[in-house]
């Protein structure tokens, strides 16, 4: 986990990625911290600010489920989500940024992972919980 990037980046310069690829705005934010990766390594030839926008708008479905009647049906409900941090935390942003969906209660059981955590869901939650006791 981020415990072993961080170490291999101390270690052996090598970089790393921490955003969980989940719903549209952190794939987005996913690929363009990949970009900042490969860039500098010579890796120019392609264009991620085109493959981003092909993917929002022609691929995912995600803007057609945001204007259906399921989704409108979401809007303003309550979650409560609970799981390992990089899971918790990517649907936690889903709900919450992309869905409408208050998350009132946020957790995890991954206590190594707490800091970072509490920043990622900083202000989508009414809540965080952090335990090993499940």
């Amino acid at each position: 986990g981020h415990q072993s990037a961080e170490y291999l980046q101390k270690e052996f310069g090598m970089p790393f990625v921490d955003i969980t690829p989940m719903g549209v705005t952190e794939c987005a934010r996913f690929v363009r911290a990949v970009e900042e990766v490969v860039k500098p390594q010579g890796y120019t030839d392609f264009d991620f600010g085109e493959y981003i926008d092909e993917q929002t708008r022609f691929v995912s479905q995600a803007a057609w489920f945001s204007r259906s009647i399921d989704c409108q049906n979401l809007t303003g409900k309550r979650a409560v989500v609970f799981g390992d941090s990089t899971h918790a935390a990517g649907m936690t942003k889903v709900l919450a940024k992309e869905m409408g969906i208050k998350v009132v209660w946020a957790g995890t059981f991954c206590k190594h992972d707490e800091e970072w955590f509490r920043e990622q869901v900083e202000g989508l939650v009414d809540e965080v919980l952090i335990t090993d006791d499940h």
